[in-house]
């Protein structure tokens, strides 16, 4: 067999592998690529906190964020427009960068482990109580370090502050997601940004019914023609890609600090997996060509909703936003960018500047600038790129995809009204566990897909293998 057509099996450990890292990079242009070379990343690193400009008054009480050179340019103007108000206050950064271990680097440059003694030093000052002030999810490469922060009661509730604010509050955030970033009743995090993670394809092959349950998945796969695919391919690795490595999240419950790998659920996906060819089977190009079952898609924004419709010949299509496949059927998931939270161990004053800043974060025209390219919390915000968007309904322009141009439309004000109606039925917030955890669980996944192991022995073998940390971590 040709080395082009058939995939090694070694290489596909590896391509495997990386599954479970990539899901935890955060995207929407918030954080640039990891795979940066290290000299790029730290060419401008110091130790100890810098200051982002000259604090002229020695009476402003300075807030402190966590942070590292490559994240801060998304809300750096925010923080030199902070600073030059005479509020009182002033933003001063705490960079991690000298803690970037270069010898984890590999060819292709910067790696996750190459951020991991970032991440743990700047969880560790932050429980210790050192000077910092505000905590985001933007700067930690590993997610679930900062979700640990927020199980370990690291951040203040924000809700008091939004509920005293006359400018930015529960009425002008989207309810739903205020909703979804909740931990027992309280909003210890807030994100700046999200998007919506689910699973979609055509009626004619799903049914209209948004969302289902595995069962009615399987009854669905069962009806297509004997060539279908899941989104180009069908084999075991790429149906774990499409339906479970993404939302392997759903499994752990980390206000409980328990996980749930011995699930009924769990079992029959990966006994579904298990019923197609292992990688052997592998074509390095997916065929489009073949009725398309499922594909997996992250909506950040009304462009990319709208694309949705049309089919890879700019043909419009009917399609249904079906989620993943899950006991209760509601298995679409909201994704949180740009999480920040308030350290519980500041003094009061500095907990007002904290949320004074964040605040800015949050107002309409911040939110409606970046809302362009990850879908904005602000509800005024978003309500206004719809409308910028079905106000020119039945309009056309164009664009070039693939080296060709190609004619788009936008969207109508009815299909806007079924995103909102999606978003506002969304159930799940998806908060990464820690990298440590999906590692085990894609060892033993890769295990089962070459044979090694069955579908029972895997479920068994993760359960125990994460319950353990689970109860460490969370």
């Amino acid at each position: 067999m040709e080395v082009g057509i058939i995939l090694k099996k070694v290489n596909m450990k590896m391509l495997l592998s990386s599954i479970c890292l990539a899901v935890n990079i955060t995207s929407c242009n918030f954080q640039e690529d990891v795979t940066k070379s290290s000299t790029s990343i730290i060419s401008s690193t110091s130790s100890g906190i810098q200051s982002n400009q000259e604090i002229n008054s020695t009476d402003d009480c300075i807030i402190t964020i966590a942070a590292t050179e490559r994240t801060i340019g998304t809300y750096k103007e925010k923080v030199d427009e902070f600073n030059s108000e005479d509020n009182g206050y002033k933003i001063e950064f705490k960079f991690y960068d000298e803690f970037y271990d270069s010898s984890k680097d590999t060819e292709g440059g910067s790696n996750l482990e190459s951020f991991t003694e970032i991440d743990n030093q700047m969880a560790l000052d932050v429980i210790k109580g050192e000077d910092i002030d505000i905590v985001t999810d933007l700067s930690f490469i590993d997610q679930g370090k900062f979700n640990e922060l927020v199980k370990k009661g690291a951040f203040i509730d924000l809700y008091p502050f939004l509920d005293s604010d006359n400018e930015i509050n529960r009425g002008t955030m989207l309810e739903n997601i205020l909703k979804l970033s909740e931990i027992n009743g309280e909003l210890l995090t807030i994100p700046l940004f999200f998007s919506v993670d689910t699973l979609y394809g055509e009626t004619q092959y799903v049914g209209k019914k948004e969302n289902w349950t595995l069962d009615e998945m399987i009854e669905r796969w069962e009806q297509m023609p004997e060539d279908a695919v899941f989104n180009g391919n069908k084999t075991r690795d790429s149906v774990y890609r499409e339906v479970l490595a993404p939302k392997l999240t759903s499994f752990v419950d980390i206000e409980k600090g328990i996980s749930n790998f011995d699930s009924s659920v769990f079992l029959k996906t990966l006994e579904f997996i298990n019923s197609f060819p292992n990688p052997e089977a592998y074509k390095t190009e997916p065929d489009y060509s073949v009725p398309n079952f499922i594909s997996k898609v992250d909506i950040k924004s009304f462009e990319k909703y709208h694309d949705l419709f049309f089919d890879n010949y700019n043909q419009p299509v009917e399609c249904t936003f079906v989620g993943y496949p899950s006991e209760d059927g509601c298995g679409a998931y909201i994704i949180p960018n740009g999480r920040f939270g308030i350290s519980a161990n500041s003094a009061p004053e500095k907990q007002k500047g904290a949320w004074l800043f964040i605040k800015k974060l949050l107002e309409y025209d911040y939110q409606y600038e970046w809302g362009k390219y990850c879908f904005p919390v602000n509800y005024s915000a978003f309500s206004k790129l719809g409308e910028n968007e079905y106000s020119q309904s039945g309009e056309e322009y164009t664009y070039t995809a693939q080296g060709q141009e190609r004619t788009g439309t936008y969207l109508n004000y009815d299909e806007y009204c079924r995103l909102l109606d999606y978003i506002n039925n969304i159930k799940r917030m998806d908060t990464d566990i820690d990298n440590s955890i999906t590692q085990i669980i894609n060892d033993e996944i890769i295990s089962m897909i070459w044979d090694e192991k069955s579908p029972q022995e895997t479920a068994a073998t993760i359960q125990n293998r994460v319950e353990i940390l689970v109860s460490e971590k969370y």
